[in-house]
C-alpha cells in the first residue's frame, strides 16, 4: 500500500485521467484494478458517480455494479447520488 504522500502524489497523477482507467479496467472485466482505484481514494467522493456514469455510457454495467458494490461494502456510500 502507499503511504498517505505518495498516495496524494498518486492521486494527483491521476485525478483527470480515472475516467479512462476506469473505462479501461470495465472493457476487460477488470474487478482487481478498479478494487485498486477504489483502495487509492481515486474513487472518492464526486469521483464514483463520474467514474459509475461513464461505465454505464460505455456499457460496462457490470464494472459499475462493482463500483456501486465496492463503495458501499467498504465505505458505506449508499447515500452517493449515481444518477441511474
Amino acid at each position: 500500500m502507499l503511504d498517505e504522500a505518495h498516495r496524494a502524489l498518486f492521486r494527483s497523477v491521476v485525478d483527470e485521467s480515472f475516467v479512462s482507467l476506469c473505462v479501461h479496467a470495465g472493457a476487460r472485466n477488470d474487478w482487481e484494478t478498479l478494487d485498486n482505484l477504489m483502495d487509492s481514494g481515486i474513487l472518492d467522493g464526486e469521483r464514483a458517480p463520474e467514474a459509475v456514469s461513464a461505465l454505464n455510457r460505455f456499457g460496462f454495467t457490470l464494472a459499475a455494479a462493482h463500483v456501486i458494490d465496492g463503495k458501499e461494502k467498504r465505505f458505506g456510500s449508499q447515500c452517493i447520488d449515481y444518477g441511474i
